[in-house]
């Protein structure tokens, strides 16, 4: 089996830094993809998570799978909710994005527990390998 490499997933538009256009990065079909992100959580408190995908999606939050949807759909974001318990300090967050012809894409977004922003939280991802 191949190894396993992370690599840094280039924001699509700056203004929408929760949207990401797989084009760019992974021109593949029938395959799948994981992004990994650390967030970061200054208290213990229930949060949402607003996700959408083209194709499926599957979500863990600090190893719990929080979410899933396997489909053939477009990427409209916000399409799907999960909630979500983050704990003070580092929550893990990945997500499995599936693909099966045509283009792909991911939106996640991490909201308050009623869909407010939520600035107690940042988002760290995976550091590049030097």
């Amino acid at each position: 089996a191949p190894a396993v490499e992370w690599t840094a997933l280039p924001i699509t538009n700056l203004s929408e830094p929760w949207k990401f256009n797989l084009n760019h990065v992974y021109n593949a079909q029938n395959c799948c993809v994981y992004i990994y992100a650390t967030l970061i959580s200054k208290i213990d408190q229930p949060a949402r998570l607003t996700i959408g995908s083209d194709d499926g999606v599957k979500a863990w939050v600090n190893d719990v799978v929080v979410h899933e949807n396997n489909t053939f759909r477009a990427v409209n974001c916000f399409e799907d909710t999960a909630k979500v318990q983050l704990v003070e300090g580092e929550n893990r967050l990945m997500l499995k994005i599936t693909q099966g012809g045509g283009g792909w894409g991911v939106c996640c977004k991490v909201m308050g527990a009623n869909g407010e922003s939520l600035p107690s939280v940042r988002v760290r991802p995976v550091k590049q390998a030097e």
